[in-house]
């Protein structure tokens, strides 16, 4: 038969003594004091030890017990009483906590109920003095002569040194907990560690430092304890904390700092980190690639940033260093394999400026310029212009002119390139970077200019684009666009008088670049149409768009001669001679004029008709005189043109005000805001030039060159 089980019954039987009551305790202690002391000469010493190194309960609990012998009394004591000793070694500090654990509400530095209990408890109580210095620094040489006998008096010194600087008044159980764990430390490394780079790190562990974050941020060693301890502390500290070699521990405690600090762009702490840890090159150089292809996939503006954040913190200036030229050598190799940004700003046109400045190389130029060229833009156009203007100001002129040949192509949609060009317009005023400017889709663009000439969405903006196409030299249908005005302007039909000066404005921009464009102002002015266009500007008080009437007429006809009568031309002529008799009447409008005339650099024309056309002087003179009182004179009145008018000027414009007044103010305004008296010493003296020579003279300031000019 086979049993697979069998059924059995347990029994627990505990027996459990409970703890005897304290008047229990007393009177078996009382009987065994009794029986133990019943001769005089007998003694006994209880010494409770670490009294203070127990929990809370158990203390009291201790306490508690041995009220029973240690309270002292002054009647009905026994006669064993006086033969029984009970010393206490404790620490204050001990017995404050053990009482701060019992009372919860008891503050950290309050000692009152510690001091009161001791006071009560202990009848004598003897105070250990702290050692002197001198005593603990030989008994902390003894410790370590014992613990590490093969190494020299000077190591120890420096060891005594280093653990004085942290702990002034150990005690012999402090310096013993010290010595074993430094011994600890050199039993596992050996020699390959200085025994002062152990002892520091213990100091530092028990001292509760956060060691790692400490070498990060470079503040080990402390500058008091740096000459003791001498070269590759940190790296030791490193290898002790992590268990490590010490090229390892190098790589955990400055790769996540590194990283971070590129990532984050701080270009402070890249620096810190290279001038106060060896160990910096030996990590850039080894993990820098692995970080780089890390952010190709689709973080690639952070690999531009990343390295002008090191370039700006001073890295790329140790040519000393042989891990730059690897470093060198990775960067300019990830920056071929870019083919877009994720985004475009200033920063990164910093950033993009910065590498090609250090790498001086004929490739990166283009090679940023195609990474601008192939990212794809959102809708901030001019963050957009912004930085790329930033990135073209940043090159050197020469550079752009040789290297950047094909320009930068931008992905935007219509709306975005006209919305580009608008801010262009305003930001580089002069043209100055406009050539270097591409757009990808031309076609769309030109297509969306000359639908909109027939419709009344045509605007500035499509102006401002045909502008900057125009000086990038690409092939808009300029002759088509002309052909598109014409047909509406050629009309003797009202037409809308913002878009008549929107179209005179086109056919002015493009009258030095395209024939066609001039002729037709030709024709529009020979034949009145200007004058008929006039009309419908003055009569619905467009002060622009009558000024760009106004301007291709005056320039093509300055004596206002009229002929064929065209739709309201002749009305058109009537309001034009009543500008020209009583310009005051229309402010704005020749207030506008002087503009155009200074941003299409047409200044001339306020003298040409002044000499040809009689009628039109009082409006001239009024002009001159809004330009000679306001910010804009040197603009008008150029060296050239106040040299060869200057009688003019000084005759009329000074109507009113005691002679010569306005015109001494002007001249003032042209010697400190042009170059009217190097322009003046350049040319031949001219005696029927005095006047003007008189003028500078007078009002060129201390260091007049133009006195020595005048002077026979």
């Amino acid at each position: 038969m086979l049993i697979q089980r069998t059924i059995t019954n347990e029994y627990s039987e505990i027996i459990e003594t409970p703890d005897p009551t304290t008047i229990e305790f007393e009177i078996i202690f009382s009987e065994i004091m009794k029986e133990a002391l019943k001769y005089d000469e007998l003694k006994v010493i209880i010494v409770v030890d670490n009294l203070d190194r127990v929990s809370s309960d158990d203390a009291f609990s201790i306490w508690a017990t041995l009220r029973t012998f240690l309270e002292h009394r002054n009647y009905n004591s026994p006669e064993w009483f006086k033969q029984l000793w009970v010393v206490i070694p404790y620490d204050p500090e001990g017995i404050s906590r053990m009482w701060k654990g019992k009372e919860k509400n008891l503050q950290e530095k309050d000692t009152g109920f510690a001091t009161s209990f001791l006071d009560k408890i202990l009848q004598i109580r003897f105070f250990v003095p702290p050692p002197i210095l001198s005593d603990y620094r030989k008994y902390l040489i003894d410790c370590l002569n014992k613990a590490l006998p093969a190494h020299t008096e000077s190591e120890f010194h420096i060891i005594y040194r280093l653990y004085v600087l942290s702990n002034p008044e150990p005690t012999p159980r402090d310096i013993k907990i010290f010595v074993n764990q430094v011994g600890a430390f050199h039993r596992q490394w050996g020699d390959t560690i200085p025994i002062g780079h152990m002892a520091y790190y213990v100091i530092l562990k028990q001292n509760n430092v956060n060691i790692v974050e400490e070498l990060r941020k470079g503040n080990l060693p402390e500058i008091n304890r740096a000459s003791l301890l001498g070269n590759g502390v940190q790296d030791n500290l490193a290898a002790l904390h992590f268990n490590v070699d010490v090229q390892r521990a190098r790589q955990i405690v400055l790769r996540k700092p590194i990283i971070s600090a590129l990532t984050d762009i701080h270009i402070d702490e890249i620096k810190l980190l290279a001038e106060t840890n060896p160990g910096f090159w030996e990590i850039m150089e080894q993990e820098l690639l692995g970080i780089l292809n890390d952010w190709l996939e689709n973080e690639t503006t952070k690999i531009i940033m990343a390295v002008s954040c090191m370039i700006e913190a001073g890295v790329f200036n140790a040519t000393h260093r042989e891990e730059l030229k690897a470093i060198k050598a990775v960067t300019y190799d990830m920056f071929l394999k870019i083919t877009y940004l994720s985004q475009f700003n200033t920063n990164i046109a910093k950033g993009m400026v910065n590498i090609t400045r250090v790498y001086e190389d004929s490739v990166l130029v283009p090679k940023m310029a195609q990474i601008i060229s192939e990212t794809q833009f959102k809708d901030d156009e001019k963050e957009l212009v912004d930085a790329i203007l930033y990135f073209l100001k940043g090159i050197n002129a020469e550079v752009l002119k040789s290297q950047l040949k094909n320009g930068i192509s931008l992905k935007v949609d219509v709306p975005g390139w006209l919305k580009i060009s608008d801010y262009l317009v305003e930001k580089d005023p002069s043209k100055q970077y406009w050539d270097y400017l591409r757009i990808t889709d031309l076609t769309e663009v030109t297509n969306n200019l000359l639908n909109t000439i027939s419709s009344s969405a045509y605007s500035k903006s499509h102006i401002n684009a045909i502008r900057v196409l125009s000086e990038t030299k690409a092939d808009i249908p300029r002759q088509e666009i002309v052909t598109a005005i014409n047909n509406i302007l050629l009309t003797p039909n009202a037409v809308n008088s913002s878009i008549i000066g929107l179209f005179y404005e086109t056919l002015w921009e493009l009258r030095s670049i395209t024939p066609l464009a001039d002729s037709s102002l030709t024709t529009l002015v020979n034949n009145n149409y200007s004058l008929h266009h006039l009309y419908y500007c003055i009569i619905e008080n467009n002060h622009s768009s009558t000024a760009w009437c106004l301007i291709p007429y005056l320039s093509k006809n300055p004596a206002t001669q009229y002929s064929t009568d065209i739709g309201q031309a002749s009305s058109g002529k009537v309001y034009l001679d009543q500008i020209f008799s009583s310009p005051e009447t229309y402010p704005e409008i020749s207030k506008n004029i002087i503009e155009i005339a200074i941003q299409s650099g047409n200044q001339s024309i306020f003298f040409d008709v002044h000499n040809i056309n009689p009628i039109a002087k009082p409006w001239v003179i009024y002009c001159l005189k809004i330009v000679a009182e306001g910010l804009e004179a040197s603009k008008v009145f150029t060296s050239e043109i106040i040299t060869e008018n200057w009688q003019l000027l000084k005759s009329e414009v000074n109507e009113g005000q005691r002679p010569g007044k306005r015109f001494e103010s002007l001249i003032v305004k042209l010697v400190e805001s042009s170059d009217l008296i190097q322009y003046t010493c350049d040319n031949k003296f001219d005696y029927t030039h005095c006047g003007i020579y008189g003028a500078i003279v007078r009002n060129g300031g201390a260091n007049n060159v133009s006195v020595k000019y005048c002077t026979p």
